[in-house]
């Protein structure tokens, strides 16, 4: 089965060049015929790049933060919100449309893993705690909507949420590659939890 093809019409190109290095990337769709690369650095700015002309069309930059450890792009009805969290335990949301940015307060702990996705109709965003908390924000204030202290048994490294018959289900994983937090164990397996709330 041949899965990938190398097409000559699409022409290499370089672009996102920055003294700063690179800590997360990730590619997303920007309106129906645009694809963006989301970019984070070490100096803790969070960049959004069109891929197709290789032009920076984002930016941003809090006082205070360095090291992003994840972003990802929100769709919401006052326009497209870039989510950061840095790896001092922040967590960010920058409106592309009016360039306003909101800045979490620091709430303790580091975030290990991260989604955004929807709750009816609304995008929140989905924190995974090395104390063991899963917390839901909406976003772009960041308020939280909805935190569990110790969700689980063992530090969640991988997060993905979305909707199954009407309900938001997580999909979540450890990794045995990093050390476990507070001496809690490390998921060996998937899990999948479902119901109204995470």
């Amino acid at each position: 089965v041949l899965w990938a093809r190398w097409s000559r019409r699409v022409p290499n190109q370089s672009f996102g060049q920055d003294e700063q290095l690179i800590t997360v990337l990730s590619a997303t769709g920007l309106g129906p015929d645009r694809t963006v690369a989301l970019v984070g650095r070490t100096d803790g700015a969070a960049e959004v790049w069109d891929v197709a002309t290789g032009q920076r069309l984002v930016r941003w930059k809090p006082e205070g933060v360095v090291h992003v450890n994840h972003l990802a792009l929100a769709q919401a009805p006052q326009g497209p919100l870039l989510v950061a969290n840095w790896s001092n335990g922040r967590l960010g949301a920058y409106n592309l449309k009016t360039e306003r940015g909101v800045l979490q307060p620091y709430d303790g702990g580091s975030v290990d893993a991260f989604c955004v996705t929807d709750r009816e109709g609304e995008p929140v965003c989905i924190t995974a705690h090395d104390d063991l908390r899963l917390v839901v924000r909406e976003v772009p204030t960041l308020q939280t909507i909805l935190e569990r202290r110790k969700a689980t048994k063992a530090g969640i490294y991988a997060l993905h949420a979305f909707q199954e018959g009407g309900r938001l289900v997580l999909l979540t994983a450890g990794d045995h590659f990093r050390r476990a937090p507070l001496g809690a164990s490390v998921a060996k397996r998937l899990r999948l939890t479902s119901g109204r709330e995470p």
